[in-house]
């Protein structure tokens, strides 16, 4: 894992073309994924994001405590054990 502080970033972004264009390619990235985020959860139940999380990013599923793969899909812990039990069937 690497990291960077605040100031460091802040003079990369400053200093360096390279660097500014690569926080900007980064920044529009988490955006959209953000945006898409965003639309799933208006679109889609709660059993589909679940489904299509497990069909995507099946190891997320089983290294992430649940309470945080419930934040990530918009729904409480005891929603997510209803939804996990229903599509273990």
């Amino acid at each position: 894992m690497f990291y960077i502080t605040f100031s460091d970033l802040a003079d990369l972004y400053e200093n360096s073309e390279f660097g500014s264009r690569i926080g900007r390619i980064a920044a529009e990235s988490l955006f959209i994924h953000k945006q898409a985020q965003q639309i799933e959860l208006l679109n889609k139940t709660a059993e589909q994001r679940y489904r299509q999380l497990l069909e995507k990013e099946p190891h997320v599923v089983r290294r992430v405590p649940l309470k945080y793969i419930a934040s990530y899909l918009g729904i409480n812990a005891e929603s997510l054990s209803r939804i996990r039990k229903k599509v273990a069937r």
